[in-house]
This record gives structure tokens, C-alpha cells and sequence, in this order.
């Protein structure tokens, strides 16, 4: 009886060894992924940081070129309202006003008043 229990104890302990073992290894690998997760993390960040980088270098060369944008709008009106034009610019021609025509209404009875192109005849064709 006495070698029975001692038996007994002998695998009792020879389990709870080897459950130790497990969970010390689960721990183990545990930490690993603890590790990986950081791991993981600070390569977020850096991600996030490369990503945030370069939105403000696109965001900085946006706001250069409407700086630019609004400097030439700026020349161009500036040499617009001096009657400048520029190299290589041709100038086309602007149509005069249009010229007004009294003409009688004979259903109303009243003078309509008409607009004729500076380019049309009196007879209504174009010149």
C-alpha cells in the first residue's frame, strides 16, 4: 500500500511537471506575441508618421502652386487693366454694342425697341 502511494505521488507529480512545463512555454510564446504586438505597434507609428510626412509635403507643394497661381492671375489682370498684352497674345476683336432699332407693333399698336448686331444689315443679314 505504501508503494501504491508512493506510486501515486510520483505520477501526481510527474503531471503537475509537465502542466508547469506547458504553461511556462504558453507564458513564453505568450511574451512572443506580447513582443510581436509591439512590434506591430512601432510599425504602425512609423507608418502613420511616413503617411502624415508626406500629406504635409503634398499639402506644402498645393499651397506653393495656388501662391503661384494667384501671383499670375494677379500679372494678368495687372496687365490687362494697363492694356498691356502679352508676348505671343493675339488679341481678338470685341463686337461693338449691339445698336438700337425702334420698330412699331401694329398688334399692340407700340414702339417695340430691337437690338441689331453691329454685324447684321438693316435688311437682317450678317456682313
Amino acid at each position: 500500500m505504501l508503494s501504491n502511494q508512493t506510486s501515486w505521488r510520483k505520477a501526481n507529480l510527474t503531471c503537475k511537471i509537465a502542466i508547469d512545463n506547458l504553461e511556462k512555454a504558453e507564458l513564453l510564446q505568450g511574451g512572443d506575441l506580447l513582443r510581436q504586438r509591439k512590434t506591430a505597434k512601432e510599425n504602425l507609428a512609423q507608418t502613420s508618421s511616413t503617411i502624415t510626412e508626406n500629406l504635409m509635403g503634398i499639402s506644402r507643394v498645393m499651397s506653393q502652386q495656388v501662391q503661384q497661381s494667384e501671383e499670375a492671375m494677379q500679372t494678368l489682370g495687372n496687365a490687362g487693366l494697363e492694356g498691356k498684352l502679352l508676348p505671343g497674345h493675339r488679341h481678338l476683336p470685341q463686337a461693338p454694342p449691339p445698336r438700337p432699332v425702334h420698330a412699331a407693333c401694329p398688334a399692340h399698336g407700340s414702339q417695340l425697341l430691337l437690338y441689331r448686331s453691329a454685324f447684321s444689315s438693316r435688311d437682317g443679314t450678317t456682313n
